[in-house]
């Protein structure tokens, strides 16, 4: 950020604040007087908290002592990391494995097998049909889907590519 005379660059400068600000924003360093989303964290505790502090705690059962939070989730991440490992060596974790792909470690996770489409899901675009007719596709590459209309015509929605599920509940403002 600094060029060869010794000056700070603006530009490179500016966009590096920026970014520290959003990241400040999003950890909730800091916050933005007025804002809903980028508020003061403590406008969100309830307004006795001090006063209530052990009933809050218990509401969401966790230790009010640090130590003894961060004792349990490192005893919860030491059992679940075990028992990958464990998993690994038997070769029980679904099509999970580790491999080496350019000397470095990487994890694989093979892609699931096809499912089948769940009973409502095929009572669901049955009913569909039955209503408004099989929904059709132009050409194998086309952006906007035709629906047959009653009439036996068929009529295309101008949305493109097309965002509705079938004119007759398009909301969009282009149809």
């Amino acid at each position: 950020m600094v060029d060869g005379k010794g000056r700070v660059e603006r530009i490179p400068y500016e966009l590096c604040v920026l970014v520290s600000l959003r990241d400040a924003l999003r950890r909730r360093e800091i916050w933005v007087v007025g804002a809903n989303r980028s508020r003061n964290p403590e406008d969100d505790l309830p307004a006795d908290f001090e006063d209530n502090r052990d009933v809050h705690y218990a509401a969401i059962r966790q230790p009010q002592d640090a130590g003894e939070f961060i004792d349990a989730l490192q005893g919860k991440l030491r059992t679940s990391l075990d028992r990958f490992e464990r998993a690994l060596a038997e070769g029980t974790t679904g099509g999970v494995a580790i491999v080496k792909k350019h000397g470095e470690p990487w994890i694989r996770v093979s892609p699931p097998e096809k499912q089948e489409e769940p009973e409502s899901l095929v009572a669901i675009k049955g009913e569909i049909e039955r209503r408004w007719g099989p929904r059709t596709r132009t050409s194998s590459t086309a952006k906007t889907a035709t629906w047959p209309v009653r009439t036996g015509r068929a009529r295309r929605c101008p949305c493109s590519p097309c965002t509705c599920s079938s004119p007759p509940w398009c909301t969009s403002t282009r149809c």
